[in-house]
């Protein structure tokens, strides 16, 4: 792994002697942060026209033909507290590939015809989420968990601020994320790291330092169960029952991973296995924030009965330690699948990117492993007792669902 400051832009490079693809991330910090309520999505809809609209010294169909030719990948993606630019190609075409990548960063056409095109497709997304219960349960949830907060935007928007972005507004808002210290450069792959730092410097030099980086907000805090419910004539109701985890630096992320997993398991048993209250029961961790969020999540015709079931399954490990051997093997499937995606380009590109920018260390990515197999039986247990609490209640569909279940 080598890291460096290429004026003020952070690269980092991990060299995989053999790898034949080569994953490179151009992230962008702030997210939601960078916008308000009227332009909520336009980083996001700025970015995906960018990625498929052309460049000023390639129009669209220069652009997507040269992509072909290579064999490469670019697309965009926007979350609370980063946005990226993501391309994947051949190890013999990555430094046209990143020319690229830079070049749709630096110098986007940004056609008008595009900007709509994109901008429709955003809206047909935010449309669907309110026609499905499962999407409509997680923007009800947001509301509750972030409402006061700079989370409250979305980075996908709401569908009257994107339908309301014009071009000019994504111009304005692409051309204030060019400035050096916005921007973490992320290349894994059989490259040479000077080659990168050389080529990075050669493109990005020109750009302002910059000014102060939005801080990271606070963290999320609740003093008591809340409920919020959306009636809907549906079969059965969707509820999610969510809590404020620990940090990406917390000494409690590694045990919050473990619990999740473990609960998730248990309330399975309990919740379909044994009582067949509902079908895909769950327990769910969030981490592409600087700060965790966790949810007891079901679908059910008495969602009620069933939350108390899956309460019941969380007092039982607050409770009662799990054995040694059952740890274990949660730790083990962790490892699996930690070094699952530690075997693909982009995969670790993801993991470097979020340790980087949610967590303030790169380093954090190759610790994880090392904090699983140290977490104790008992460290499960204080993460249990310590978090899941004061939870903050979604509700979608017929039921009414009484909070006293959770006490």
């Amino acid at each position: 792994m080598t890291a460096a400051r290429v004026g003020g832009v952070q690269v980092l490079v991990r060299r995989l002697p053999g790898a034949e693809l080569v994953a490179t991330t151009l992230a962008i910090r702030g997210g939601v942060q960078n916008v308000d309520a009227r332009t909520q999505g336009v980083e996001l809809l700025g970015l995906r026209t960018a990625a498929t609209g052309g460049t000023q010294s390639l129009p669209k169909e220069a652009f997507s033909r040269r992509l072909s030719q290579l064999g490469s990948t670019l697309e965009a993606s926007a979350g609370p507290d980063y946005a990226s630019l993501l391309a994947k190609c051949l190890r013999a075409d990555f430094e046209d590939t990143l020319s690229l990548l830079l070049d749709v960063f630096l110098h986007p056409a940004l056609p008008e015809g595009e900007v709509a095109l994109q901008r429709e497709r955003l809206l047909q997304e935010l449309k669907r989420e309110e026609e499905s219960p499962d999407d409509a349960l997680q923007a009800l949830s947001q509301k509750l968990l972030f409402a006061g907060t700079p989370y409250a935007n979305r980075p996908q928007g709401t569908e009257s601020s994107v339908a309301a972005l014009t071009a000019e507004d994504v111009r304005r808002h692409l051309a204030s994320l060019r400035t050096q210290g916005r921007l973490l450069l992320v290349v894994v792959g059989d490259v040479e790291p000077e080659a990168v730092f050389a080529r990075a410097a050669t493109l990005l030099a020109a750009l302002p330092a910059g000014g102060v980086v939005p801080a990271v907000p606070g963290p999320v805090r609740f003093a008591e169960s809340r409920l919020l419910a959306q009636a809907r004539a549906l079969p059965t109701t969707y509820l999610q029952a969510n809590f404020a985890g620990p940090s990406w630096r917390s000494a409690d992320f590694a045990s919050a991973r473990l619990a999740a997993s473990i609960l998730s398991s248990r309330e399975f048993l309990e919740v379909r296995s044994r009582r067949n209250l509902s079908y895909a029961p769950d327990v769910r961790l969030l981490t592409n924030r600087v700060q965790s969020f966790g949810a007891l999540y079901v679908s059910a015709v008495d969602a009620g009965a069933a939350l108390g079931v899956m309460q019941g399954v969380v007092r039982e490990l607050a409770e009662t330690p799990l054995s040694e051997a059952e740890l274990a093997s949660y730790q083990a499937a962790f490892l699996v699948d930690f070094f699952l995606g530690e075997e693909t380009t982009d995969g670790a590109a993801h993991r470097l990117v979020e340790a980087e920018l949610l967590g303030g260390d790169f380093r954090l990515a190759r610790r994880l492993p090392e904090a699983s197999r140290a977490t104790s039986p008992q460290d499960v247990q204080a993460f249990v007792r310590a978090y899941l609490r004061n939870y903050q209640v979604a509700v979608v569909g017929p039921s009414v669902v009484d909070l006293s279940v959770l006490r």
